[in-house]
């Protein structure tokens, strides 16, 4: 009979996988017992995902790197008087296992806590604009500071708003919509407040736009800082851009929140963002940051 413990032709897996249980499936597909020490060699992974399916339902255990499992072919030698670790192991449950190898299974993330309290946008628009935050912010839950038909109309409730926002290292979305439908905003790095220049970074701040008008608004575009120039923020007391260059705004508010425009500007190399026109009335506009 073929000694499963010595026998070259026998896969064997690493001793310390479960020695106690012999009667376990893969101690008999491998021919593992409790004194089983020897050399290991490469096992395909499919084979090894069909053995470990046939596990008890108290501990099914998966034993995968990546979609291929790699077995020593020799004995591990002792580092610093004691057994080498084998790093390319790992133990996962069946379920992750899975996961892991159904590459082509798109997992949907979920919606933060907090962007749903939007008024305007609803949770196919919110799926969207989560794709364009900058990454800092992304899963964290949204934080509503600055919401017109609670706070009301004036940029300068708004600076008020944002100054209690203790998030320093959050960036700030802005949502607004206009009298004929239109929905739009910008992303910037911080929170707005009264400022004699500009300020903000190129890699988080951008202006966006939703194509059409409610309710049909479901196509995104972003205009990110094409590096022009560096005309992210101006926070003064009577009006807020947004993007700049050559005497045009990408974004611009009155100290009314009230009137607005919006044109092609070098910062962002943006179409206008409430359509052809260019001005606009503003209906709803919602700030939020984000709870780091």
């Amino acid at each position: 009979m073929c000694d499963r413990r010595r026998c070259d032709d026998c896969r064997t897996l690493p001793s310390g996988i479960d020695k106690r249980r012999t009667d376990d499936p893969i101690c008999r597909r491998y021919g593992l017992s409790s004194s089983d020490d020897d050399a290991w060699e490469t096992v395909d992974a499919n084979e090894l995902v069909d053995v470990c399916t046939l596990s008890t339902s108290d501990a099914s255990i998966s034993l995968i790197r990546e979609d291929i499992v790699m077995m020593m072919s020799e004995k591990s030698t002792p580092l610093f008087g004691s057994s080498l670790l084998n790093r390319e192991w790992e133990l996962v449950t069946v379920s992750e296992m899975c996961r892991r190898l159904s590459l082509d299974q798109e997992l949907e993330m979920p919606i933060p806590d907090g962007a749903n309290t939007s008024q305007i946008l609803d949770e196919l628009m919110i799926r969207q604009v989560m794709d364009i935050l900058p990454p800092r912010a992304e899963g964290y839950p949204w934080v509503n500071i600055y919401n017109s038909e609670k706070h009301g109309f004036s940029l300068a409730t708004m600076y008020r708003k944002m100054a209690e926002f203790d998030e320093d290292l959050s960036p700030v979305l802005l949502i607004i919509r206009d009298t004929k439908e239109h929905v739009f905003g910008a992303v910037v790095s911080s929170a707005i407040r009264p400022s004699d220049h500009y300020f903000g970074t190129g890699d988080s701040c951008l202006l966006w736009r939703f194509t059409g008008e409610a309710p049909h608004t479901r196509e995104l575009r972003q205009y990110t800082w094409t590096g022009d120039n560096q005309f992210f923020v101006n926070a003064a007391k009577d009006s807020l851009s947004i993007g700049a260059g050559s005497g045009r705004y990408g974004l611009w508010f009155d100290a009314d929140l009230n009137h607005g425009r919006s044109q092609k500007c070098e910062t962002f190399d943006n179409e206008p963002l409430c359509g052809d026109n260019g001005d606009f009335i503003i209906q709803f506009i919602e700030a939020y940051g984000f709870r780091m």
